[in-house]
C-alpha cells in the first residue's frame, strides 16, 4: 500500500515552447487536508486538470494511491472524486435524483451509501428538493456528495468557495474536516484565499508562475489558545517566543545572554522549549513578573508575503 495517496514527481508542463508548469513535486498523505495556494493565473487548475486526466503532462509522473495516471489511468481515477471549477447538476431534479444518476455511472453504489454521503454532508432536509431551488453553497455540497459515492482516496476541489458568502464559507470548511476524517480520504484543495486556507488546511503547498515556492505546516492543533497566555502542549523546534512582562527594561538587563528583542506587549526571544522555563525562573527570581508566555507564530498570510515578496498578490 502506497504511503501517500497522491504523488507528483517533478512534473512540467509546456505549451508552444513556453514551460507554465515548472518540475513540481510534493506528496499528501492520507487523511490529510492539503491547500494548493496560489495567486490567480499562478498554474493550479492547469496542475488539478492534469492530476485528473483532463490536459497531459509534458514530463514527470502523477501516482494516485500509488498508480501511475500514465499508464493506467482508469485504475487511478477511480481512486479520485473531483470538482474542477463548477459541479454541473440537473436543475430539474432533485438533489437525490442527481446522486441516483451518478451513482448508476459506478459499480457497487448502494442507496445506504447515497444516504450516508448525503448525511456527511448536511443536506438531509433538502435532498428531495429540486436543484434549482438549492443556493450555490447547497450546489457546493451537494457536488461534494456526488464525489465521495465511491469512496474515493483523494477528494479534488478547484477553488470550491468562489461566490460563496461567509456562512457558505464556513460550512464549507467544517464539513470538508469532517469528512477527511470520517471518510479516511486525502483533500486537496485550491484556492487563493489565505484566510480560509489556513483555518481549512493542515499544510499548504504555495506556488508561484507555475512553480512551487514552498510547503508550510499551518496545523494549530499544538496550541491551546486561552486568552493572552497560551499553555505549551507540543513543541516541534527552537522558536521565538513573547514573554509578557511590564518592566521591558529590567527583563532585558536580566537576559543579558540572550538576543531580546522588544515588543509592545513585553519581550521576544528566540529559544528552544526547554529554554521557556529556565527564562521565566530567571526573570521571575530577579523580580520580573511574568504575565503570560506564548510562541510567535507568523499567519499564512505573514508568511506567503515573505515567501513571495508580496508578488501576484489579488
Amino acid at each position: 500500500m502506497a504511503n501517500f495517496v497522491l504523488q507528483l514527481k517533478h512534473v512540467t508542463k509546456t505549451i508552444k515552447g513556453k514551460t507554465i508548469i515548472h518540475d513540481l513535486s510534493f506528496e499528501v498523505p492520507k487523511g490529510e487536508v492539503f491547500g494548493f495556494l496560489g495567486p490567480n493565473g499562478a498554474g493550479k487548475t492547469t496542475t488539478i486538470r492534469m492530476m485528473v486526466g483532463l490536459m497531459k503532462f509534458s514530463t514527470g509522473q502523477i501516482l494516485i494511491d500509488g498508480i501511475s495516471i500514465q499508464s493506467h489511468f482508469e485504475e487511478a481515477m477511480k481512486k479520485v472524486g473531483a470538482i474542477v471549477e463548477n459541479p454541473e447538476m440537473y436543475k430539474y431534479l432533485s438533489g437525490y435524483k442527481n446522486l441516483v444518476h451518478f451513482a448508476n455511472m459506478y459499480k457497487g453504489v448502494t442507496k445506504a451509501r447515497i444516504d450516508e454521503v448525503v448525511k456527511l454532508v448536511g443536506l438531509e432536509q433538502r435532498i428531495h428538493d429540486k436543484v434549482k431551488t438549492y443556493s450555490l453553497g447547497m450546489r457546493q455540497r451537494l457536488g461534494v456528495a456526488q464525489a465521495l459515492l465511491h469512496k474515493p482516496s483523494l477528494l479534488i476541489l478547484d477553488e470550491p468557495t468562489n461566490g460563496l458568502d461567509p456562512a457558505g464559507i464556513s460550512e464549507l470548511r467544517d464539513y470538508l474536516r469532517t469528512i477527511a476524517k470520517t471518510e479516511d480520504i486525502s483533500i486537496l484543495v485550491s484556492s487563493h484565499l489565505l484566510s480560509e486556507m489556513e483555518l481549512m488546511c493542515d499544510r499548504v503547498a504555495i506556488i508561484q508562475n507555475g512553480s512551487l515556492i514552498s510547503i508550510q505546516d499551518i496545523s494549530r492543533e499544538d496550541l491551546n489558545l486561552d486568552g493572552e497566555g497560551v499553555e505549551i502542549r507540543k513543541f516541534k523546534k527552537s522558536q521565538p517566543y513573547l514573554f509578557l512582562v511590564q518592566d521591558v527594561s529590567k527583563a532585558k538587563k536580566t537576559l543579558v545572554d540572550y538576543e531580546v528583542v522588544v515588543q509592545n506587549e513585553g519581550i521576544e526571544i528566540d529559544v528552544s522549549y526547554e529554554e521557556v522555563a529556565i527564562i521565566n525562573r530567571m526573570l521571575t527570581l530577579y523580580d520580573v513578573p511574568v504575565y503570560g508566555i506564548r510562541p510567535v507564530v507568523k499567519t499564512l498570510e505573514e508568511r506567503f508575503l515573505e515567501i513571495t515578496r508580496g508578488d501576484g498578490i489579488v
